[in-house]
């Protein structure tokens, strides 16, 4: 099958399976997929998933990639490399790349986890002189480091990521950035960010 494959790509005649009625053969559609992401090659890969209407499959298989590729940094020591940045860069593009995809399929949920994890690792590539980790955390990690960096934008970047969405989530970060700290700029975009819940700092220092 791939040989076939092969064979179509180099004498450019690869749109020839994209003709009409190629969309209703599930395992031609699924081989097909599965040959373009060896390549690598994103371009035709998109135009084959725009024609046989397959965005969610892409996106799976990018979210996937990225999982996997995100997984075996875990415990690996952060370096501001050329390396290694080109290496989150990679894992950065393939969220975004899956969210892309899972937006043009109206899968909205799945589109903002992606977008959410790719933020994260954008935020890790900029962190990266600082030594600061943010990727691969456990829950008690997060709120450690909710806690203690001083940049609420960042932090509500985490807190997206990890899915630490409750209110309850931010009572330590606001009690040691605001109360302790003095932190104001903190609270006052704390309260930009979730204007209804603007009084959770009077109830922590009560």
């Amino acid at each position: 099958m791939y040989f076939i494959l092969d064979s179509l790509r180099r004498h450019d005649q690869f749109e020839m399976l994209l003709q009409s009625g190629s969309n209703k053969h599930e395992k031609l559609k699924r081989a097909l997929l599965d040959y373009l992401w060896r390549p690598q090659d994103k371009t035709l890969r998109e135009m084959v998933a725009l024609h046989l209407t397959m965005y969610r499959a892409v996106a799976e298989m990018h979210k996937q990639e990225a999982d996997k590729q995100l997984v075996a940094l875990r415990g690996v020591r952060l370096e501001p490399s050329f390396a290694f940045k080109q290496a989150l860069s990679r894992i950065q593009e393939q969220y975004t790349d899956a969210a892309e995809n899972f937006f043009k399929d109206e899968c909205l949920h799945y589109g903002q986890r992606c977008q959410a994890m790719a933020s994260l690792v954008a935020l890790q590539i900029r962190l990266l002189a600082s030594d600061v980790r943010v990727i691969c955390l456990s829950t008690q990690e997060v709120v450690q480091l909710m806690s203690r960096h001083t940049s609420f934008h960042d932090c509500l970047i985490v807190a997206e990521a990890y899915k630490m969405r409750s209110m309850s989530s931010w009572i330590e970060p606001l009690y040691n950035q605001v109360i302790v700290r003095g932190n104001f700029s903190y609270y006052a975009e704390f309260k930009r960010t979730f204007p209804r819940k603007s009084s959770l700092c009077s109830e922590i220092a009560a």
